[in-house]
């Protein structure tokens, strides 16, 4: 079974085009830098020039300044991002100054209340190694500086309308993983990822084709209260 087909919803991580500007290890020098883009009083080329921002063909830097404009809480737009392995810094994650968003996907890593799957979807001139787990969001080449082995971001959860992101409390009706071919159940799908123990050796036991409802009682618990139930 293809990773594509147990998560659908999936894309390369965010590309901000430039790095330098809008990314760092504390928030504040980011909201600085953030606030200098939206207050400058020079043109739009004379402004990316003092500000050492570079200019990407297609970017729309009128509108991106008119855009950083109608934001009122400059530290709100702050996320902790994944920019290489286990490197977490922080990112001014707003379409004003983020080239890729990466949007669809990205939303549901915001807060850091989600889990993903980050890999690449093929390797090439390097072994494959490129597997790792974040709750954040997570950047493009951060597995690796060859453009075809780009890290893909795989949510475990999907936002909806009327349920708030919360892991381990979410309806399965809205993970990520996609049951269809008989691989994973509603129980053990959740009871992998919220189970307070280690699962890979109990994974490892597992037929790739078998039910995981071993792992759970066929409800979806939060983390202390599997917790709970893992030490009894």
């Amino acid at each position: 079974m293809k990773v594509t087909e147990a998560f659908p919803l999936h894309s390369i991580g965010m590309i901000t085009a430039r790095d330098a500007y809008v990314i760092d290890f504390e928030p504040e020098p980011i909201i600085d830098r953030a606030k200098a883009f939206r207050d400058s009083k020079l043109d739009d080329e004379a402004t990316c020039k003092a500000l050492g921002i570079p200019i990407k063909k297609g970017w729309n830097i009128t509108r991106a300044r008119e855009r950083i404009k109608q934001v009122k809480d400059m530290a709100g737009c702050v996320q902790r991002l994944l920019y290489r392995p286990f490197d977490v810094q922080h990112v001014f994650y707003h379409e004003s100054l983020i080239w890729g968003m990466a949007w669809p996907v990205m939303q549901n890593m915001v807060g850091g209340k989600n889990l993903a799957l980050i890999t690449s979807r093929m390797t090439k001139g390097e072994e494959f190694h490129h597997a790792f787990v974040s709750n954040t969001l997570s950047e493009v080449i951060l597995l690796s500086s060859k453009t075809s082995n780009n890290a893909f971001a795989f949510p475990l959860h999907l936002r909806s309308q009327e349920t708030d992101l919360q892991l381990g409390a979410m309806p399965f009706r809205n993970s990520g993983i996609n049951g269809a071919h008989g691989i994973f159940d509603s129980s053990g799908a959740a009871g992998v990822f919220a189970q307070a123990g280690p699962t890979a050796d109990r994974l490892a036991q597992r037929s790739r084709t078998g039910s995981l409802s071993a792992f759970g009682d066929g409800h979806i618990c939060n983390v202390p209260q599997r917790a709970a139930n893992h030490e009894a």
